[in-house]
């Protein structure tokens, strides 16, 4: 039973990514980042999992995804400094536990939903999106970081 992954080392990360992300159920700890992993952000069934860190890659797509209100346990996510695009999902404020979220240093556009703004102060202590500037790409009314588009 894997509960805490992380990687150090490029080649194996891009091996396993994606096997990790569609078979390891009880994984509570995915620390992936600064590892130039590529390709569409992955789909994943870990539902046990806490921290997920993907940031520091050149991981492409949106964040759209169905299972983001089955992430109960989540605490952390961070995709920051991507190349991910499209509109920050409203379903991620279904996360119940949820207290940091970084989006910031990608190409996502469009208002911070209501929902994920309803979870602060708490449960959610840190947002961060790009959302400072005269025309920021996340306007934000809520996020405790805002970074400069």
């Amino acid at each position: 039973m894997i509960t805490f992954f992380t990687i150090n080392n490029t080649i194996k990360a891009k091996l396993i990514f994606f096997v990790i992300f569609d078979s390891c159920q009880l994984l509570v700890v995915l620390d992936l980042q600064n590892l130039k992993l590529t390709g569409d952000f992955p789909t994943f069934s870990a539902s046990k999992i806490a921290f997920l860190d993907l940031s520091g890659n050149a991981l492409t797509g949106d964040l759209e995804m169905s299972a983001w209100d089955d992430l109960v346990d989540l605490i952390v996510l961070d995709v920051s400094s991507n190349r991910l695009d499209g509109s920050i999902p409203s379903s991620i404020g279904a996360i119940p536990r949820l207290q940091l979220a970084s989006f910031y240093n990608n190409d996502i556009s469009g208002t911070m939903p209501t929902e994920i703004c309803s979870l602060t102060p708490s449960p959610l202590k840190n947002l961060e999106a790009d959302c400072a500037g005269v025309d920021p790409k996340v306007p934000c009314t809520c996020c405790t970081f805002c970074s400069t588009p």
